[in-house]
């Protein structure tokens, strides 16, 4: 299985969208040259979550697989960290906050009982769902029925979480400041909570953060002269699942004074999308933006179009109405929408975190 899948889709290390995060458990890949390919791939895949009983020896190096991504990925990635901490300090009981790779304590004690226990819990046909790009919907249909209907469904496993926190409502600002020994930046978030996943508030939002991202952009990296200080990128992120929703800002300086300086420019900003209505081109830009994204992802790009298809499906949207109105819904953002989805979201305190080098 391993040795087919590294001749069609890459490296052994490469990644082949076979993930977990807060939507959802995947196994899958990008794109494939020949149908034959797929369908021998479908067949690996779906035999990874049919078939799947796991052994010690699996749990031992995957265990130890992970605690190593923990701190590739995790704590020296100053970006995914930067997003671990904003969640953990945005919410206190949402399971948004939780790490997806666990910290390496929780894994450590992790058994071959653990996974299959959560196996037979979770990997059932009335908890899943099949993103198939290339065959025709009969022939989409076909493969699914001679892979998978025979699998006996089960009891849905119900949520432990109560939803009361879906959007937090902060009464203060929180501020997180850390140091990290090997950095030679500091590393900014400012975040503000919103609504979930199907939010009718959504696309704005998405417009918002891409207007953001166009005026840092020229304030903190276009106008800057000094040479010890600006920054290379600054990131206007939003995240929203069924359970939980925010928009962050994020960027790294060598400079303290210009991050602090980079801190009061993103509230500045902010303070001025609620007070005064967007330009006309700053609008058209940020709604393009979007716009040819999206159908860079239907036309070019299969990886990315299955992550949108995923979040949709594992976040209320089963019959992607949400997924394919996006275009529609972002051309209808206007001036006044954006003034009030503003005053709405941004009106609240937020969560600031600065990670400074030791």
């Amino acid at each position: 299985a391993n040795l087919l899948l590294w001749k069609f889709l890459g490296r052994p290390d490469d990644l082949f969208n076979i993930h977990t995060n807060w939507t959802s458990t995947f196994y899958g890949h990008d794109s494939l040259l020949r149908k034959d390919h797929m369908l021998k791939v479908f067949d690996v895949m779906a035999s990874f979550v049919r078939d799947q009983v796991v052994e010690q020896k699996t749990r031992d190096a995957e265990l130890a697989a992970v605690h190593q991504e923990y701190l590739l990925r995790g704590v020296d990635s100053m970006e995914d960290l930067i997003e671990v901490l904003i969640h953990q300090e945005l919410y206190q009981k949402n399971p948004a906050r939780n790490r997806i790779d666990c910290e390496p304590e929780e894994v450590r004690t992790i058994t071959v009982q653990d996974i299959n226990t959560f196996i037979s819990k979770y990997y059932l046909p009335n908890n899943a769902f099949v993103v198939l790009l290339g065959p025709s919907f009969e022939g989409a249909k076909k493969l699914v029925r001679r892979y998978f209907s025979d699998w006996e469904p089960g009891k849905l496993p119900e949520s432990e979480y109560d939803h009361s926190e879906d959007t937090p409502v902060l009464t203060s600002i929180k501020t997180l400041e850390a140091t990290r020994i090997g950095i030679h930046q500091y590393h900014v978030a400012v975040g503000f909570p919103t609504e979930t996943y199907l939010s009718r508030d959504s696309e704005t939002l998405d417009v918002l953060a891409r207007i953001l991202e166009i005026r840092l952009y020229e304030r903190l990296r276009a106008k800057n002269r000094s040479f010890e200080k600006g920054v290379y990128r600054v990131f206007a992120v939003t995240r929203r699942t069924s359970v939980h929703g925010l928009l962050f800002v994020y960027f790294a300086t060598k400079s303290r004074a210009f991050a602090e300086h980079g801190a009061e420019t993103i509230l500045q900003e902010i303070e001025s999308l609620k007070q005064e209505a967007v330009a006309n081109d700053e609008l058209d830009a940020a709604v393009g933006n979007l716009y040819y994204e999206y159908l860079d992802d239907f036309r070019n790009t299969p990886g990315k179009l299955a992550d949108r298809i995923i979040d949709a499906a594992a976040n209320g949207d089963e019959d992607l109405v949400h997924l394919h109105s996006f275009p529609e819904q972002i051309h209808r953002v206007g001036k006044k929408k954006i003034t009030k989805v503003a005053n709405k979201y941004f009106s609240s305190p937020h969560v600031r975190i600065i990670i400074s080098p030791k």
